[in-house]
């Protein structure tokens, strides 16, 4: 019988996390599924975890060659007989045995839905476990406009990687994992999905995210966190292309997202507390790569100015504020909002007080639209 659910395991040099996670999937209460692990050639004991397993619904999947995080995830989903695809990394866990079903509920009572994702927790080298925050974003279990979402999503990935399960035919439409963003292609593919599709959303932490310090972002981050700033910046200009050829009404808020990421980037000195900072000139390159006209482009710089005057503002720095609205305000950025920052700041501290009450960012919507 072809199985609904296929989880996707890749696995590289994680050979001694694989039983643990093995174990999580085949805890699930709902077992209509079936286990691709996806070994990149690995040269630890993955074959022989997984060899150890007799249960019929585990493949093992051996590459003759090692092809790379994003190639070996394309490749698993491409074997994946199920309706829905669940990609799991070999060093995460299913913290719930009920998960699973819950997934597949939401999911089939809900057709627009593109994929489902749920809060999840983070798991310490100890063995500790704490809540990640960062994707608690919604209060109840529901469906989430996927605009709404997706204009959430632009300004940073509050999505664990192995807490979303995927209709294929999503995958089918839009395509897989895009080569060339190989620190950010997850991001990526949640933005892309929930520009054109709902998402389900479950508000219980399911998922167990493993920090040690062979992970892959933490790898990612060491090796090259120049790199990793380019993916994040490549994320928003390829969705913006998108977006003009497909959603024209969104352009406007991932350009407003552009400007906040360049702005980041300019401002902070470091990525993940590794020295990394993009330079003008490569930003500019990557907002004319991405299309935009002089004139635009003039504009999108004093756009960029009133982030960086927005994000020097929160760390207590005014003077490189007020310096930066009033770059905006000479690239021709001639907005109420950006003038009237400026002006507050030159009022000394009844002006910055005042400032204080404007938000720096639109205000996102905290719950979900509606529940299955």
């Amino acid at each position: 019988m072809r199985p609904r659910v296929s989880f996707v395991v890749p696995c590289y040099r994680l050979g001694h996390f694989l039983g643990e996670c093995l174990d999580s999937v085949l805890a699930q209460t709902f077992n209509e599924f079936e286990v691709v692990v996806m070994d990149d050639c690995s040269p630890d004991n993955t074959p022989d975890v997984t060899r150890s397993y007799r249960d019929p619904r585990i493949r093992h999947v051996r590459n003759e060659v090692n092809l790379g995080h994003l190639k070996n995830y394309n490749k698993g989903i491409s074997l994946c007989q199920g309706d829905y695809i669940w990609l799991v990394s070999a060093d995460d866990v299913l913290c719930k045995s009920h998960v699973l079903q819950q997934y597949v509920d939401i999911m089939d009572c809900s057709p627009n839905a593109a994929y489902v994702f749920c809060a999840g927790v983070e798991i310490g080298a100890a063995g500790s476990i704490r809540p990640a925050r960062y994707t608690e974003i919604y209060r109840r279990n529901g469906i989430i406009d996927g605009v709404d979402l997706f204009s959430r999503l632009l300004y940073g990935n509050d999505i664990l990687a192995s807490a979303g399960m995927v209709r294929k035919t999503v995958y089918q439409r839009f395509g897989m994992f895009p080569n060339d963003l190989p620190y950010a292609g997850d991001w990526y593919l949640w933005c892309l999905f929930a520009m054109h599709h709902d998402v389900a959303y479950l508000a219980e932490p399911m998922v167990g995210y493993r920090i040690h310090g062979d992970s892959m972002s933490d790898e990612f981050a060491r090796r090259n966190a120049s790199a990793c700033l380019r993916d994040e910046l490549a994320v928003l200009t390829r969705l913006y292309k998108h977006a003009d050829t497909y959603r024209r009404d969104l352009t406007p808020v991932i350009a407003g997202a552009i400007a906040y990421q360049c702005a980041r980037q300019l401002s902070s000195r470091n990525y993940r507390g590794i020295h990394a900072q993009a330079s003008i000139a490569e930003l500019d390159k990557s907002l004319t790569d991405c299309g935009f006209r002089d004139v635009d482009r003039v504009r999108m710089w004093g756009r960029i100015h009133m982030s960086m005057g927005d994000q020097h503002f929160q760390r207590g720095d005014y003077v490189s504020s007020q310096e930066c609205y009033r770059m905006a305000l000479k690239q021709r950025f001639w907005t109420p909002g950006v003038l009237s920052k400026y002006l507050l700041l030159r009022g000394g501290r009844l002006g910055v007080a005042a400032r204080r009450r404007l938000s720096p960012h639109p205000a996102i919507s905290q719950t979900p639209d509606g529940q299955c």
